[in-house]
This record gives structure tokens, C-alpha cells and sequence, in this order.
């Protein structure tokens, strides 16, 4: 159990899907970490990132730019109604489309965390 890692950046390290989901269930449990910046990894499919932020209490900051997210960012909208601590999340260069963007933009409605 990680009890002193706050920050964890694997940006361009082409760990796809798989990693995604063994970080999500790993951060399910996790009460340290604070930031983690999975950029540029060819990840499509986020879900599991975002239903982990349904119940992670310390991500204060997650950063999956570059990726191929597409539909699969609509995920996060759902979570970030529930998430009260995720202060940054970075989605950039994703082509999510125009249903994950207004996922996104009702969670804003609900969630006064985000910065």
C-alpha cells in the first residue's frame, strides 16, 4: 500500500487500455496519491479512470491529454456529479465530441471542486 507517493507521471509511455484500467482499480483503494498524468499513451477507452473518481477521495489532479478518448469521455461527466475533491482534470486533444462535452459541461452544474 502506497503511503508516501503523491505524484505519479507516466506521460508517453504507449500503456493503452489495459494500464488504464490496473491504475483505475489501483487508485480505488490508493489514499495518497494526488496527481496522476497518463498523457500520450494511446489510451481509448478512460471509463474505468472515471468511474475510479466516483469514490477516490484524494486525486486532486488527473491529466489524460493526448489520448484517443473520443465517446468514452462522457464517463467523466457522470463521475465528476459525485467527485468533490478532483481539483484539475486535463482532456485535452481527445476528440471527445460534442455528447462527452455536455457530460462534462451539466457536471459543472453539480460540482463545485473543479478549478
Amino acid at each position: 500500500q502506497n503511503t508516501t507517493l503523491l505524484r505519479l507521471y507516466l506521460c508517453g509511455n504507449k500503456l493503452r487500455d489495459a494500464a488504464g484500467i490496473e491504475l483505475a482499480n489501483a487508485l480505488t483503494i490508493n489514499s495518497t496519491l494526488q496527481a496522476l498524468h497518463v498523457s500520450r499513451n494511446g489510451i481509448r477507452d478512460a471509463s474505468s479512470l472515471a468511474t475510479m473518481l466516483a469514490t477516490n477521495t484524494t486525486l486532486k489532479e488527473l491529466s489524460l491529454c493526448n489520448n484517443l478518448l473520443g465517446k468514452t469521455a462522457e464517463a467523466f461527466g457522470t463521475a465528476l456529479e459525485v467527485n468533490s475533491t478532483l481539483l484539475r482534470l486535463y482532456l485535452s486533444h481527445n476528440a471527445i465530441g460534442d455528447v462527452a462535452t455536455s457530460s462534462l459541461a451539466r457536471s459543472l452544474t453539480t460540482n463545485g471542486a473543479l478549478e
